[in-house]
């Protein structure tokens, strides 16, 4: 009983908490570059517990604050005209590195808009950086990244508790 009445304790005092975090959203479409991995800007923070976002492209890993951490984005990723898409990607970098990517492949039957995915659970250390990046390749048109109040594009990340 008085165990669970410290852990009760400490969650309601913010003792123990999934923080530093952040969710930020895209504000309005974002034109990418066809064909070239572009750095998508976030600039709709919907929340920021620890000031580790800077308010348009990067979570950063605040002084005291190492550990693992889950780090996700999803994004409408749309080639600008049906049927136009070959691939649809959004990229995880790390310190300005390649870490993940999350795909929709559609070079043998080209495809239209869609949402795509990118997670991880990453050990980080303090001063390490993360961005998203998306890549489409389109066969005409200016892709987009959207951002709207119905198809949102998302970037967030937490600390694990441990």
């Amino acid at each position: 009983m008085a165990i669970t009445k410290i852990i009760a304790d400490s969650i309601t005092s913010g003792a123990i908490a999934n923080t530093p975090s952040f969710r930020a959203e895209v504000a309005s479409n974002q034109n990418v570059t066809d064909g070239s991995a572009t750095l998508i800007n976030f600039g709709t923070e919907t929340f920021d517990n620890g000031s580790c976002y800077d308010g348009t492209n990067k979570f950063t890993v605040p002084s005291g604050e190492a550990g693992k951490y889950y780090v996700y984005s999803h994004c409408y990723l749309n080639p600008s005209d049906l049927n136009r898409a070959n691939n649809l990607s959004i990229y995880l970098y790390k310190n300005n590195s390649r870490w993940m990517m999350g795909k929709r492949d559609y070079r043998s039957n080209t495809g239209s808009a869609g949402s795509v995915t990118c997670q991880d659970t990453m050990d980080l250390a303090v001063g390490d950086y993360i961005q998203i990046y998306a890549f489409l390749d389109n066969t005409t048109g200016t892709p987009t990244v959207t951002g709207s109040s119905s198809t949102k594009s998302i970037f967030g990340a937490f600390k694990i508790i441990e």
